[in-house]
């Protein structure tokens, strides 16, 4: 089904700064927005809110923006707005001081025309992306200063689907041609199906949905002082299964490996049902250290999850200083009366002696084992084990190795249990303690010295606190999954959704009906669940660019946590800065992409750069950085969206780094993302990241040079795709791009 594509230009676009006291005119050079040599714009966007209706696969649209006049004279306005070809436009008013204007709609061809000859006469390629549609066209006049000028318009479109997967999309990203950040945007989606709604999910924006029922949600994006760098774009499936599960691919390169993305989800009938029942270990530190105000957050954080125990759950407390002491020995039933004797326990807890961190976990480990043989032997079924591990210290007392204490809890964790590691203040053994839960397929989480205990045990309790599946295992019928990140997806819980992406070997060249296999526990026994999926070995789609990118940034994340936490390995380097290099990841570890005096086709100088900062990783192991580390290579390897942000200053804010944030800034001036594609600065050169092993003067002869704005120049556009024409709309005076157009590689200056 063909994509439908929409576009909205905004009124910095077109409206220039006015020479007359009556009229807005066209300077023959106008540069893009952020540019010191570009003249004040007239015009600041106040407002976007998008309203969305989506009923049977059909949206309806209504869009409210608020347009001020800033230059301080009284002006006519010339308002394009880029629209699909096949949107029907039933409604359409552009409100100036209480009075409603009508606008005249063109047809693809004569909006294509329009459009060319606005970049040929103001030298600004800004309007490239949006060759091919149609649009609408408003005057306006007068427009009075300081006055704001509210546009309204209505349509209706046809959301494409491709297989069980259904597309919403609206187009924030045209407001990055603004000279300033839109005050406040507020899109809004109801989404109403014949089928329970699951797996509703953003590649580009963080959502939030809320569910009214079944087949009724709302999905909310909002922001102030917005620059969008990416669109709106919600995927979403209707299901009636208890478990539903959705399966994008993108191909780039015809015959060769792609890359895909699964989508799990519980129904929302599950909370309705008991959930699985499980295991809960809590091991807590009552070392001298922890006196005070840890000890006693600390006894906080038990007595919650003690409480929030379903009665179907089992659990012990172990505590622990330089000898280890459990409540009852074993894992017990989560009666009234046990969890009383629990929270009387633990109210006793007091601070005093060394931290024995191997005997303790061994402790656990060996309880967990005991129990699960007893559970054995009365034919209970198995369930999900979890153990949440307290410290505050490194280990002083007993064993002090640091790969002794991994290494033994590795061959005593015989029952697989998930490991919760919670550090508590700056004097805590980082690596130990991710080594330890990253074994032990669980995550680590820090407590600052102001921050509370509670707070940070209570949360990730209540994420997992009703396991809906526990120990899923996937595959693909007829096809090989591989570098799946993550590669254990663990349990699904109540409310949760799983995202996971790889690569997928190409089998066929066109679309073939398979089946997605899950296995795992569920409702108490062993069960398998299968999905007819389709995977189109030909779809080189661009909307699904993003699973290639983000497989790339959460693959780059979980290789430099391996060499944090095992030290430096050569492959691994090479890995992480041939796909740093290719995608434009940007870490404290891959920095040479901002650096514009390093020469990218240096493969040699760049290898050595990451491996001298990987080896500082991996010896860091205390203090607040090497938390902060922690903290961002873990959201990089969860993360939902690719790529980065870009601020009203045009920073780019890149997932991973040593802040409070984990994000890391880069200055616009060295990197720039246009559309799905990363942009490197080398001198006078914007070098495609694909391009990036070129060397500018060695492989000159590669390169075919074209005048920018010259007859071959826009010949060469109407021979390239909208994608392609995209990447020189970012393209800036003065500067030189290289590209790839049309299966060549190009200089464009």
């Amino acid at each position: 089904m063909k994509r439908v594509k929409l576009a909205l230009l905004a009124l910095q676009l077109l409206c220039l700064t006015a020479f007359a006291q009556v009229s807005i005119t066209t300077p023959d050079f106008y540069p893009p927005a952020n540019s010191s040599l570009r003249p004040p714009t007239p015009w600041a966007v106040e407002s976007r809110f998008v309203d969305m209706q989506v009923r049977n696969q059909v949206a309806s649209v209504s869009v409210t923006e608020t347009l001020l006049n800033t230059c301080g004279r009284v002006v006519e306005a010339e308002y394009y707005l880029p629209i699909p070809a096949d949107a029907s436009v039933d409604q359409l008013t552009l409100t100036v001081n209480g009075r409603e204007m009508s606008g005249e709609i063109l047809s693809a061809n004569d909006a294509r025309r329009y459009y060319e000859d606005i970049v040929r006469r103001r030298r600004d390629p800004a309007l490239l992306e949006y060759a091919g549609l149609g649009c609408i066209r408003v005057s306006a006049f007068p427009l009075e200063p300081n006055k704001p000028a509210t546009l309204t318009f209505h349509y209706n479109m046809l959301c494409p689907r491709e297989g069980d997967i259904v597309e919403l999309q609206f187009p924030l990203a045209t407001a990055r041609h603004s000279s300033a950040p839109v005050k406040e945007v507020r899109v809004t989606a109801e989404i109403e199906g014949q089928a329970e709604l699951m797996n509703i999910y953003s590649p580009t924006v963080e959502i939030k949905t809320t569910y009214r029922g079944d087949k009724n949600a709302l999905v909310t994006f909002t922001s102030r002082d917005f620059y969008p760098s990416a669109d709106f774009v919600v995927y979403y499936r209707e299901d009636n299964t208890e478990l539903g599960a959705s399966f994008l691919t993108y191909f780039p390169e015809r015959g060769k490996d792609g890359y895909y993305m699964m989508l799990v989800s519980p129904a929302r009938n599950a909370s309705t049902q008991a959930p699985l029942a499980k295991d809960i270990l809590l091991v807590l530190d009552r070392s001298g250290s922890m006196a005070g105000e840890k000890i006693a957050q600390a006894r906080d954080a038990a007595r919650f999850v003690i409480n929030n125990l379903n009665s179907e759950d089992r659990f012990d407390i172990i505590t622990y200083n330089d000898a280890v002491e459990s409540t009852f020995g074993t894992l017990t039933s989560a009666t009234l009366a046990n969890r009383d004797m629990a929270l009387s326990d633990v109210s006793r807890v007091e601070s005093g002696g060394g931290t024995n961190i191997h005997d303790a976990l061994e402790t656990a480990m060996d309880i967990l084992s005991q129990s699960n043989r007893q559970a054995s032997l009365d034919n209970a079924t198995s369930r999900p084990t979890y153990v949440f591990f307290m410290t505050d210290g490194l280990p002083t007392v007993g064993i002090t190795d640091e790969q002794r204490i991994i290494d033994d809890t590795r061959r005593a964790n015989d029952l697989q249990a998930r490991l919760f590691c919670f550090g508590v203040g700056y004097d805590v053994n980082v690596r130990l303690l991710d080594n330890l839960s990253n074994d032990q397929n669980g995550k680590s989480a820090y407590v600052k010295p102001d921050e509370d205990i509670e707070v940070k045990v209570s949360s990730l309790y209540s994420k997992i606190k009703n396991p809906v599946m526990s120990g899923l295992q996937v595959d693909l019928v007829d096809f090989r999954l591989r570098d799946r990140q993550p590669s254990d997806i663990g349990d699904l819980f109540e409310g949760d959704q799983i995202v996971q992406v790889g690569r997928i070997s190409n089998e066929v060249s066109g679309i073939m009906q398979t089946d997605l296999v899950i296995t795992g526990l569920y409702q108490g026994r062993e069960q398998t669940f299968a999905y007819p999926v389709e995977v189109n070995g030909s779809n080189h789609r661009s909307s699904y660019k993003f699973i290639e990118k983000l497989w790339a940034q959460r693959r780059v994340a979980f290789l430099l946590n391996e060499v944090r936490l095992k030290g430096n390995i050569e492959e691994l380097v090479d890995e992480i800065t041939e796909l740093a290099t290719r995608y434009g990841i940007v870490t404290p570890y891959t920095s040479y992409l901002a650096d514009e005096n390093q020469r990218l086709s240096d493969v040699g100088s760049i290898r050595r750069d990451v491996a001298r900062k990987s080896t500082a990783l991996h010896e860091e192991t205390a203090g607040a950085a090497p938390q902060e580390e922690s903290a961002a290579m873990q959201n990089m390897i969860m993360a939902k969206q690719p790529g980065f942000k870009v601020d009203a200053s045009g920073e780019l804010h890149v997932r991973g780094g040593r802040d409070t944030e984990a994000h890391y800034l880069v200055r616009e001036e060295s990197i720039r993302m246009i559309g799905n594609e990363i942009f490197y600065r080398r001198g006078d050169y914007w070098i495609l990241s694909s391009l990036a092993h070129l060397d500018m003067e060695k492989d000159a002869g590669q390169l075919t040079h074209i005048k920018r704005f010259s007859d071959d120049y826009f010949e060469l556009l109407t021979n390239s795709s909208a994608e392609e024409n995209a990447l020189l709309s970012g393209q800036r005076e003065g500067e030189k791009f290289v590209v790839t157009l049309c299966g060549q590689n190009y200089i464009i200056e």
